[in-house]
């Protein structure tokens, strides 16, 4: 049986040595019909210079450049270059497996189905390291493959989504279309964690702000998949955090013997939580535990933000 045309989409910037790595593997692949689109954002480490050397070499791989900031501009140059039928969209951190190609265009002998999601592990993980995995339907853009004819329909990714949410829309998107998006567990890819602080938690809650939007554009899909006990998940239960800190500082000044037991629990919980991941220097356990109580206030700031932001976007 012939094998349908595949177009792998890679967006990257600054990432030579995991582009390097994400390259190997993709270039071992045991499905054969296939070309790599990698769409450059204007890198200034040398990933570019390395891609155009392996440009010349193998001919399944065409490399471009979009400055445009952002990946979501350089993913839909990406489908504009693409020939092939099926467009796969890869970030420059995954390594996937020799089969992973095969098992995530399997699916789409149901004509039905409009678009897969593969299944991502993480390398490394612990407090101080951003990893990503599933072993169910989510919406990640990394591991995610569609039909070309539907979203050449939809019109690429939606550029409104800056840094966040973009893949969860397409997927939504594609749904709505009335095509089913669905799980493959075999097409395995690997993320390479990365080591982050405290402060980079809190700052990745910017992530968020996107959720209004999202809610705007898909609410009936937002609630069946994002809700649990009547509210966004991703808020759940950090919306309470607001009025702990406002009974905290009310307790410490006017009631300190249940702010001190507050500040107790808090201690034990952090301290719980350094014990069980041993790994952290100690500049990094220090920044936790002084700053990690920010972390569920900043997810309800950006989150309520968002919501408000985008309130005449759509």
């Amino acid at each position: 049986m012939s094998q349908p045309a595949v177009s792998v989409i890679i967006s990257v910037f600054n990432r030579k040595e995991h582009m390097e790595k994400c390259l190997a593997a993709m270039l071992k692949s045991s499905y054969k019909n296939y070309d790599l689109i990698v769409v450059d954002g204007g890198s200034r480490d040398g990933t570019l210079e390395m891609l155009r050397e392996a440009e010349k070499k193998n001919k399944k791989l065409k490399v471009f450049v979009d400055k445009t900031p952002g990946r979501n501009p350089a993913r839909n140059t990406g489908i504009k270059k693409a020939t092939g039928e099926l467009l796969i969209f890869v970030d420059s951190d995954c390594i996937v497996d020799k089969n992973w190609m095969k098992e995530i265009v399997r699916p789409f002998d149901d004509p039905t189905v409009g678009g897969v999601i593969g299944r991502t592990i993480a390398d490394k993980k612990g407090l101080f390291w951003y990893h990503m995995e599933n072993d169910y339907l989510q919406f990640i853009g990394h591991n995610s493959a569609y039909r070309k004819s539907i979203i050449k329909k939809i019109g690429c990714f939606d550029l409104r989504f800056k840094t966040a949410r973009e893949d969860t829309d397409l997927a939504w998107t594609v749904i709505d279309l009335g095509y089913k998006m669905v799980h493959c567990n075999n097409a395995v890819m690997t993320h390479l964690s990365r080591r982050v602080s405290a402060r980079y938690r809190i700052k990745n809650q910017r992530a968020f702000i996107y959720d209004g939007l999202l809610y705007r554009k898909h609410k009936n899909l937002y609630k069946k998949y994002f809700y649990v006990k009547g509210m966004p998940a991703t808020l759940w239960p950090s919306i309470f955090s607001p009025v702990v800190f406002l009974f905290f500082v009310y307790s410490l000044i006017f009631y300190r013997t249940i702010a001190d037991v507050m500040i107790f629990v808090y201690i034990i919980i952090v301290v719980k939580k350094l014990i069980g991941n041993k790994n952290g220097t100690l500049r990094e356990n220090a920044e936790f535990f002084l700053l990690i109580w920010i972390l569920p206030l900043s997810r309800v700031y950006y989150f309520m933000k968002g919501w408000i932001f985008v309130r005449d976007k759509i």
